[in-house]
């Protein structure tokens, strides 16, 4: 909602965080499917072990990160903003997961 205006249909909504991959190899790590602009999370391991299936995931420029957790009710938004080039992020993107599930539960 903007101004009280809906700007994407429910349809498109349900399209982007809909995995539409099947059982293909997709993303940057294991676990995930993608939709329409988002990775789905269709196995919670790895990075994504403290995400419920169905939550969709957005990794950005700079190691930002976002993720929606629809079953748990949880948005949550990382954002490091490291310019020293390459690396994983899992480590500090796993930290930081395992900091907001422990607040929840």
């Amino acid at each position: 909602m903007l101004d009280g205006k809906r700007v994407l249909s429910s349809a498109a909504i349900t399209l982007m965080t809909t995995s539409h991959t099947g059982d293909l190899k997709a993303g940057w790590v294991p676990g995930v499917g993608h939709g329409y602009g988002y990775e789905v999370v269709r196995n919670a391991e790895g990075m994504f072990r403290y995400n419920s299936i169905g939550s969709y995931v957005k990794g950005g420029a700079f190691r930002t990160y976002e993720w929606v957790d629809p079953e748990k009710d949880l948005v949550g938004v990382f954002m490091m903003q490291l310019t020293n080039g390459g690396g994983d992020t899992a480590d500090e993107i796993n930290s930081f997961m395992a900091m907001s599930a422990a607040a929840i539960e």
